[in-house]
Order: C-alpha cells, then sequence, then structure tokens
C-alpha cells in the first residue's frame, strides 16, 4: 500500500474525518469482539457462529465504505496479501459445493455430497466470518497495533484469571451452571479443557513477546501487568492438565519470545507491516528490565509447575492408552479420506460419516464429533485438494510473517514475531486434536495474523487512528 496523500481540500475533509472515524470504530469493535467470543461456549455453537458471522460481514461492509470516502486509503493491501484469504476461501466455497444436488441416487433423485447439507452451510458461514475478521484485522489495524494487542493479551488474562477462581474458588464451575466434563480442570468459559489451553496459548505469546521488549514499557505499570499476567496465564494453563496445549503453548511462546528479542534494542519506526527503520531511542536500560522479568518468570513457572503441575504430570503417564485411542481415531479418519479423497463428505459432517469407518477393537465402539487432527478432519470432510486449503494459507501466511520479521527492526519485530509464535501453536496443537475449530480461538489467531501483515501506514494526516 502507498504511503499517505495529503489532507484533502474543502468539503473533502468531513468526508476524510468520517473515514478516520470509522477506522477507530473498526479497531474498538475488532477488540470488543474478540474479548467478547469466549464468553458463550467459546462462540462454538451454529447459532452463534451465523450471529458472528452477520456482524463480521456487516463491520467489513461498513468498513469498505469508509474506506471509500475521499481521503482515505484504499480498501484492500497489496495484491500479494490476498493470495492468503483467496486460498482459505477455497474450503468454504467448496463447502457451497458440497450442498449441491450434483450425485446421482437413483433414475429420478440426486443428493449432494454433503451428508448434512444444512450443517455444511453453516460451517460455510462459520468460515466466512473467519475471513471477515482478517480483513477487518488487516485493514482497520492501526499505526501502533500494539496497543490492540496488549489490550488482547490482558483479555486473556482475565479469562485465565476467572478459569482459576471457577476451578479452585467456585466449586469447578462454568459459566452455564456444572460441568459434566473435565472435571478438575479449567476449561474458564470454554467446555473443553484443550480448546481452553490454546487460548490460553496464544495470550501467553502476546505477553512473552511484550515482555521480550522491555524498552517498550511505559513506567512501572506495563512491567507489572504483563509479569502479572503471564504468570496468571501460565497457572490457569497448567490447571487446564492439557498436555498438547501446555507443550505446544510453552514452545510457541519461547520461539516468540527469541524472535522477538533479535534485532537489538529499541523500537522500529516502522507501524503495524513493521519494515524496518531506525531505532528511536536505545533503552539503556532494558538489558536489566529484561534480565529481571527473565527471572520473575523463571520462579513464576517454577512457583506454578510445583502448584498445578501434579494433575498435568499424571496425565502424561497415561499418555500411552490415550494415544492408542486417538490412533483408533486417525485410522477411521484416513479411512474416510480413502473413501472420498477428492469430494469429502461435507464441511462438518464427519460426526455423521465417523460410525461407518470406525473400529470397535480399537477404541471401545465409542462415536466421535471429531477426528481429533483437524488437518485429517478437513480431509475428510473437503478432499485432500480442497482440504489443503487452510494449510497452504498457513504457510503462505508464514512466508510473508517471516518477510515481516527479517525487515523489522527492535520493537517492531514483536508483532510478527507473536504472528509467527501463534502460527506455530495452531500448527502444533492441530496435529491432534481440534481446539482451532473453536470460533473463539480461530478468530483470536487470525485477527492477530491480519495485524502482523497488514501494510505500514506511513505517514498520514487524514487517518488519525493510524498515527
Amino acid at each position: 500500500m502507498s504511503g499517505g496523500s495529503a489532507p484533502p481540500p474543502g468539503g473533502l475533509r468531513g468526508r476524510a474525518s468520517a473515514a478516520a472515524g470509522g477506522g477507530r470504530i473498526a479497531v474498538l469493535a475488532l477488540g470488543l469482539s474478540l474479548a467478547a467470543a469466549p464468553l458463550p461456549l467459546g462462540s462454538n455453537r451454529a447459532v452463534l457462529w451465523l450471529g458472528w458471522a452477520v456482524l463480521a460481514g456487516a463491520g467489513l461492509a461498513l468498513l469498505i465504505a469508509f474506506r471509500a470516502l475521499p481521503g482515505a486509503r484504499p480498501a484492500l493491501a497489496r495484491p500479494g496479501l490476498m493470495a492468503i484469504p483467496a486460498v482459505a476461501a477455497m474450503l468454504p466455497i467448496w463447502g457451497l459445493v458440497q450442498i449441491l444436488p450434483l450425485m446421482p441416487d437413483d433414475a429420478v433423485r440426486q443428493i449432494a455430497i454433503s451428508l448434512d447439507p444444512d450443517t455444511t452451510l453453516i460451517a460455510v458461514f462459520r468460515h466466512g466470518a473467519t475471513l471477515a475478521v482478517f480483513f477487518i484485522a488487516l485493514m482497520a489495524a492501526p499505526a501502533r497495533p500494539e496497543r490492540l494487542v496488549f489490550a488482547l493479551f490482558l483479555a486473556v488474562a482475565a479469562y485465565a484469571l476467572y478459569g482459576l477462581a471457577a476451578l479452585f474458588a467456585l466449586g469447578d464451575s462454568a459459566p452455564w451452571g456444572a460441568k459434566t466434563a473435565y472435571l478438575g480442570s479449567a476449561t474458564g468459559p470454554f467446555i473443553n479443557r484443550n480448546a481452553f489451553a490454546a487460548f490460553l496459548g496464544l495470550g501467553l505469546i502476546l505477553g512473552a513477546t511484550r515482555a521480550a521488549r522491555p524498552e517498550t514499557w511505559r513506567g512501572v505499570v506495563d512491567p507489572v501487568l504483563v509479569l502479572a499476567g503471564l504468570a496468571t496465564i501460565l497457572a490457569a494453563l497448567f490447571a487446564t492438565q492439557s498436555r498438547m496445549g501446555t507443550a505446544s503453548s510453552l514452545v510457541a511462546a519461547a520461539t516468540a519470545l527469541a524472535l522477538s528479542r533479535s534485532g537489538g534494542t529499541g523500537t522500529s519506526g516502522a507501524g503495524g507491516g513493521g519494515t524496518g527503520g531506525a531505532p528511536r531511542r536505545p533503552a539503556p536500560a532494558g538489558q536489566g528490565s529484561m534480565r529481571l522479568a527473565a527471572a520473575g518468570l523463571a520462579l513464576s513457572v517454577l512457583a506454578i509447575g510445583g502448584l498445578y503441575g501434579t494433575g498435568l504430570a499424571g496425565r502424561f503417564l497415561s499418555g500411552p492408552r490415550d494415544l492408542e485411542i486417538r490412533a483408533g481415531i486417525w485410522q477411521s479418519a484416513a479411512r474416510l479420506v480413502a473413501e472420498r479423497p477428492l469430494t469429502g463428505f461435507g464441511l462438518d459432517s464427519f460426526a455423521l460419516a465417523f460410525p461407518a469407518a470406525r473400529s470397535a477393537a480399537a477404541f471401545d465402539a465409542s462415536s466421535y464429533a471429531d477426528a481429533h487432527s483437524t488437518y485429517l478432519e478437513n480431509w475428510a470432510e473437503a478432499g485432500l485438494i480442497f482440504g489443503s486449503a487452510p494449510l497452504v494459507a498457513g504457510l503462505l501466511a508464514l512466508s510473508a510473517l517471516l518477510g515481516r520479521w527479517r525487515r523489522a527492526r527492535g520493537a517492531a519485530r514483536a508483532l510478527p514475531a507473536a504472528a509467527l509464535g501463534a502460527l506455530l501453536l495452531a500448527a502444533l496443537h492441530s496435529s491432534v486434536d481440534f481446539p482451532f475449530e473453536m470460533e473463539a480461538n480461530l478468530m483470536l489467531l487470525v485477527a492477530i495474523l491480519g495485524l502482523a501483515l497488514a501494510p505500514d501506514p506511513g505517514p498520514d494526516t487524514t487517518t488519525p487512528w493510524r498515527s
């Protein structure tokens, strides 16, 4: 995207001001939506998917309208970035094809590819909402996105605090009442502990990259909030007793922290995109602050591990039996992929297709609604070609983020580093579970990616929300 234009003359100033106001509203609405999404069961219900699709679609349409006003920036980013959502959109587009009556059933009737066209159509709306959130984050990213990112980190820390309180002080309860599953594990507003762990992992990554750049801290409030938030998130993460959720979150956060620390101290002149520039200030006290933060975090990890790690360690000991069950599910999912390698059984139709392929000897004839591997589930539901669309889009995002990270300098590396860590977390955890099939987690993930990939706004006097 090109640099900012001169302020529009005369009567166009009002429309430029309206465009600026629209941008501020979009940033605020994005932050509030991401913070609210976990509350209703992680937004993992069809009616909530439809609600988010309506809100995200309307928000994107309004943002495009505001950005089309004279004096505002163009609505779309540079064409190279558009390959990411274009590839990702192949999955819901194929979902629309799956609900058409294309397959011959008898001489007079045709049936759709999907086993449940109504469910597949709802899945299409869910994926559409996710794409809209990505575009909103990409287009509305402020020139200082670290403020929004910090607010999202604090929101995750607040949910972590609630998760601990619900587990230890409120009788292991849930927002909707008594829990019926995952008793003894922190689940927060989610039903599934693994989904809550993935959500906490995203917050851990955002906090770790903030802690890695102490030169950006303001006064004593920032370090206190960062360290307290990280300690709370870590405690809740261990309390979830999610094995892969904890392991992948720690690996991804450590990777993001290392990537954020590289490149020296100081803050880059780049904005949301972080394209580099000369450091504004050397921040001589940064190294001392970093050592203090590292020592505090190390002590916190040891203390939290001692307090909350017993149940998690016990679950690791039961790993062989659980792995046998997972292997049985994966084998059945692989049989489904082999049966329809090109078409799949329809988005969100895995639960209907699974009973025909399950092996009673492998896992006690139980039926599962998910493949416990997002990759296998996508292939079973959409086929190998279209089911690989999210994976290919993720690889394209990885390439773009690495480019952003290499060009950035100093503190400007924090956001692309956080996005790379979030992508790593999703890639690892999704290989053995389905946490990013939860709308709240997926929305936060794509928002982080969109903010990190947003083009550098450059100097702009007509859009003050980006200055």
